[in-house]
């Protein structure tokens, strides 16, 4: 499908990668044509006046985050039963 995407929403569209999972939020708009064989031929595609990241997995996310970013706000792992 088809995408366009206006103001806020292009400056985000912007910084997207392939694969990168996103909401977009505007009309839907059915274009149709005639091709050059005669054939009548549709399309979907989207007026997105607002476009964002849904959430980041994989290869996505952040380096520099870790699973244990805030064991010091929640206490040392040292009073877990098993081992961390």
């Amino acid at each position: 499908m088809q995408v366009a995407c206006f103001g806020k929403a292009a400056d985000t569209a912007a910084t997207l990668r392939k694969a990168d999972k996103i909401y977009c939020e505007g009309s839907v708009k059915l274009d149709t044509w005639r091709g050059n064989d005669g054939v009548e031929r549709h399309t979907l595609a989207v007026s997105a006046f607002k476009c964002e990241r849904t959430h980041k997995i994989g290869r996505a996310r952040d380096k520099h985050t870790t699973d244990h970013a805030n064991d010091d706000e929640h206490g040392s792992n040292s009073d877990m039963p098993f081992g961390a």
